[in-house]
């Protein structure tokens, strides 16, 4: 085959044609550029001509483009070769106006020509009979205040639609819901009198809106301004009195003397309602929506032709009423023809005033009326314009040079009054332009959209949203509390105590339910149970629907609901549960706290309070609260040694974490990361790699106590030199920056510290990044998710290989060495069972409902805990007095902890041997059970390895003896802790 090679003949033709595709993309630009309304601040500035010459083919098809880019925009396309186009200036500014009011956007009312309808009915009438002057007049004045002289000849601005979307303009409307929120919030607060005149304020501010719009039409639109403006005023009279104006202009209207006066009356009356329809005032609000100026496209225009008188006549308007700069008309002309067209002559301006370094802001009253003082250009005018070549001498230039034109066109506009150089800018097309335009990058950009404050729907929006409100204001009033006096509304989210009644997340209402049904079958008249009082975040600050963070809460609930049914069949002591609520983060745990502390101090029966599941300021706060009566609290998933925390360097004598702290956490997954974990069935076979060097991730919150001290914590076992840390926050940012860091050096592993929130973030961004494979370990509190993942089958879709270390896992029971005097079975059985019966079992579209086993079996052990310290207690004393006055009596602290002269007893559980240190280590577990389990890429979760004792009396599996650091060692250990 032979090689084919391009010439340069033929690389200077296509460099050519990309050149001239660019610059029929600039062309665009600039049309679209032109189109663009500046905002209020810069204020409206004229307008050039754009003049294109070229074939007739081309130029129609370039104006067809620029047609279709305008959308929904007000423009007119007059093609003035056709057979039937207007052949007098009246009737094509009738055609173009007809056109103009055609296009609107939805719900925007249509332009609107009331000066030219009225201009256009004097000129179909027919002189009065008769010779008396004065009866003539007042003949023109019945027959122009008649309702047949409103018959609209350009169709704009007519019909019921267009007139309700007028009332809509109004700007005062939004300020209706307004005053109506204050009078019924008044209302409430004052009494209905003041409500009353509130109301009658509105009515009488509507009712005054109304007049100035009706003395409007009347007066200044249909008298004033005709006498105002500069044509046809033939006598002094005719200046001063609108009928003999009228008349003059009935008479002369077939006058070739003035012919040149009435198509200027006729123009100027098309400007000018284009003018207003455009000015921006705090009365309308339709101005305001229209961010592209009109645009009208006049095809095909030849010397002498009614498309080029009026081009010489809008020029020649624009000149005469330059001093009403106020009224500067929008309007953006578009002419195409095969030979440029000339620009009339420029006038020669005076200088204006010298500009002042501090320009006065417009007045409040100019706003309202529309009126902007004029602007005062940066250098004096010159006396004498000079057009310069290429624009107005005839000399056309290439699209490529659109926009240098266009920038000289502005810059030289400052320099010659507002109006700006009368000039075109001419640009000529060549055959095959048109193809050039289809070809070119994407469509014609697109306009600039209307402010939402300039929404139509926005005075109906807020109407309703407003009256939405009040309405909830008053019910909010009435109902300041959800459904009981105990728990109260606070950020949208219900905070209090419940015994299951009230259902803090729709997701927990079955497992409310159940706990509710047992609470009631507990004998509360006798004195053989015990209360416990659950603390946890069980709402979300987000929508009902947003449950996958409550993955954790449900489980503890879950595995609560089925201790407290598990222990009732056994007899007593028996269990009755209350759910306290936190809030989103423990965001109210303070609060919550406050109320427990009530509520213990009324009921006797509260034994101790458990949950805090999450490590934060707020579970911190709860801890502090409840600490000052002396009530146990047992931390189901807790595993931050600051949430004991109750001052500097002293940790709550209360507080017993059921989870082992970061620094045990991290400390056995560093010794694993290190060592590796060696496959029993294959030498030289590893379930777990030993590594190298490790990147952490962990989540820096000044409200989270949990993610930065866990990577730390791994961060200082595994080595300095061999860990590095990356951060992200609230919403994840840092995530993807740390993962394109760590991937430029691949890691031999990564330690995600954070929480579970982000983990499918960190995945999704390692499995899109240059890592070719990545090994991960995670925390505990990432067990939510991979609960839903399971949940969802989504688990082996991935290439990272994704283990963790869960508090508590079903099949540690099963592995080697482990010895099992307790039936651990029963437990998850009747998990299982409780959970099916309950509906929450379901995965699919309900995924997100799907409880944590791992949570479930904490929160299980947590109450079963409490019931076997109480019983203990109870065999061993009596009575117990309170330690400190207005404190409850408690007797199961002794049962917990390790007291001097006593030794607190093991308790052997579902998730392993329970058995708290002394106070100073903040009752820091011992030898608690820490799993390793691979999550994925796997059909189901695989134990790799174990540490900690099963049982008080086991042994520790090979490899897990950790280092032993003196109470001592550990931040802020105090011996003499309270």
């Amino acid at each position: 085959m032979p090689n084919i090679e391009t010439t340069g003949q033929d690389g200077h033709h296509l460099d050519q044609q990309q050149a001239r595709i660019a610059g029929m993309k600039e062309l665009r630009g600039a049309f679209t550029s032109l189109r663009w309304r500046p905002s209020y601040r810069k204020g409206d500035k004229p307008l050039p001509t754009l003049n294109l010459t070229g074939p007739p083919s081309v130029t129609a098809e370039v104006l067809t483009e620029f047609d279709r880019s305008c959308g929904n925009d007000p423009r007119a396309r007059l093609p003035l070769a056709d057979s039937d186009a207007p052949v007098d200036v009246p009737s094509l500014v009738r055609e173009a106006a007809q056109r103009l009011s055609t296009h609107s956007h939805w719900f925007e009312p249509a332009l609107r020509f009331p000066r030219l309808d009225r201009v256009l009915w004097l000129l179909e009438q027919q002189k009065p009979p008769g010779t008396d002057r004065k009866a003539q007049r007042r003949h023109i004045y019945r027959r122009f205040l008649a309702p047949k002289s409103r018959t609209s000849f350009t169709r704009a601005g007519r019909g019921l639609r267009n007139f309700l979307l007028e009332l809509m303009d109004l700007i005062v409307t939004p300020i209706i819901p307004v005053l109506s929120l204050i009078s019924i919030t008044a209302s409430s607060v004052l009494d209905m009198a003041f409500s009353l005149i509130m109301l009658g304020g509105i009515a009488l501010l509507i009712g005054i809106q109304g007049l100035s719009m009706t003395m409007s039409r009347l007066l200044a639109l249909r008298f004033r301004w005709f006498l105002e403006q500069p044509y046809m005023c033939l006598s002094e009279e005719a200046s001063r009195k609108f009928s003999e104006f009228a008349l003059g202009v009935i008479e002369n209207r077939h006058s070739e003397q003035h012919r040149d006066e009435i198509d200027k009356l006729v123009v100027n009356a098309f400007l000018q309602d284009l003018s207003r329809a455009y000015v921006r005032t705090l009365l309308r609000r339709a101005p305001w929506a229209r961010t592209n100026y009109p645009v009208l496209l006049l095809q095909d225009v030849t010397p002498g032709s009614p498309g080029q008188r009026l081009l010489d006549l809008i020029t020649a308007v624009r000149q005469d009423t330059r001093k009403n700069v106020d009224r500067l008309d929008p309007l953006l002309l578009v002419v195409s023809s095969t030979e440029p067209i000339a620009a009339p002559a420029a006038t020669p301006q005076p200088a204006p005033p010298p500009a002042r370094p501090h320009p006065q802001p417009p007045s409040l009253w100019s706003v309202l009326l529309g009126r902007r003082s004029r602007p005062r250009p940066a250098a004096p005018a010159p006396q004498h314009v000079t057009v310069s070549a290429g624009t107005s001498s005839g000399v056309a230039v290439s699209p490529q040079e659109i926009d240098e034109a266009l920038e000289e066109w502005r810059s030289e506009r400052e320099s010659y009054s507002l109006f700006g150089p009368p000039r075109m800018l001419i640009v000529g097309l060549q055959s095959g332009d048109d193809s050039l335009m289809r070809a070119g990058d994407g469509p014609i950009q697109r306009p600039r959209r209307r402010p939402i404050i300039a929404h139509p729907l926005l005075a109906v929006g807020l109407v309703l949203a407003f009256l939405a409100a009040s309405g909830g204001v008053a019910a909010y009033q009435v109902t300041t509390f959800c459904g009981t006096t105990d728990i109260r509304r606070i950020e949208g989210q219900c905070i209090g105590i419940s015994d299951g009644s009230h259902v803090f997340d729709p997701v927990l209402g079955p497992v409310f339910g159940q706990i509710e049904a047992q609470n009631a079958a507990v004998d509360t008249e006798g004195d053989d149970y015990v209360t416990v009082i659950y603390i946890g975040a069980m709402s979300t600050a987000g929508d009902a629907g947003e449950n996958a963070l409550l993955a954790g809460v449900h489980g503890e609930l879950l595995g609560i609901a089925t201790q407290q049914m598990q222990a009732n069949q056994v007899g007593a002591p028996r269990i009755r549960v209350l759910m306290a609520n936190s809030g989103a983060d423990f965001e109210h745990g303070e609060r919550v706290a406050e109320e427990i502390v009530a509520y213990a101090r009324q009921d006797s029966s509260v034994m101790a309070v458990i949950g805090f599941g999450q490590s934060t300021r707020g579970a911190q706060d709860a801890v502090r609260t409840i600490n000052g009566i002396g009530l146990p609290m047992i931390g189901t998933t807790t595993t931050s040694r600051d949430v004991a925390q109750i001052s500097y360097a002293k940790y709550s004598r209360f507080f017993y974490p059921m989870a082992p702290y970061n620094e045990a956490i991290a400390e056995q997954a560093a010794n694993w990361a290190k060592e590796g974990v060696p496959s029993e069935a294959e030498e030289d076979e590893q379930l777990f790699p030993a590594v190298g060097d490790v990147d952490v991730f962990y989540h820096e919150s000044e409200d989270d106590l949990y993610s930065e001290d866990l990577g730390q914590n791994f961060h200082d076992f595994f080595g300095p030199h061999q860990a590095e840390m990356f951060s992200y926050d609230s919403q994840g940012k840092g995530i993807s920056q740390g993962v394109q860091q760590a991937c430029e050096d691949p890691p031999d592993l990564v330690y995600y510290a954070g929480r579970s929130d982000h983990v499918d973030q960190l995945m999704d961004e390692f499995e899109n990044s240059r890592c070719t494979s990545v090994t991960l370990l995670a925390g505990d509190d990432v067990t939510q998710y991979v609960a839903q993942r399971y949940a969802e089958g989504d688990t082996t879709a991935q290439r990272i290989q994704f283990y963790y270390t869960p508090l508590a896992f079903e099949k540690v029971w099963d592995s080697q060495g482990s010895e099992d005097p307790i039936d651990v079975t029963n437990f998850y059985e009747d998990y299982y069972k409780l959970r099916e019966t309950l509906g929450v079992h379901q995965i699919g579209d309900q995924v997100d409902q799907l409880p944590s086993p791992s949570h479930a079996a904490m929160a299980g052990d947590a109450v079963d805990l409490v019931r076997w310290a109480a019983k203990l207690a109870t065999e061993e004393q009596s009575s117990l007095t309170a330690e400190q006055p207005n404190s409850l009596p408690r007797d199961i602290s002794f049962a917990l902890s390790k007291r001097q002269g006593h030794e607190g007893v093991a308790f052997n559980g579902t998730t392993g041997a329970i058995l708290f240190g002394p106070r100073g280590s903040a009752h820091k577990t011992q030898d608690r059970v820490i799993p390793l389990v691979q999550a994925f890429p796997l059909n189901e979760q695989q134990l790799i390895a174990r540490c900690g004792k099963l049982v008080a009396d086991g042994v520790q599996p090979e490899n897990c003896e950790r280092s032993r650091r003196p109470i001592s060692d550990f931040p802020g250990a105090d011996i003499s802790a309270q």
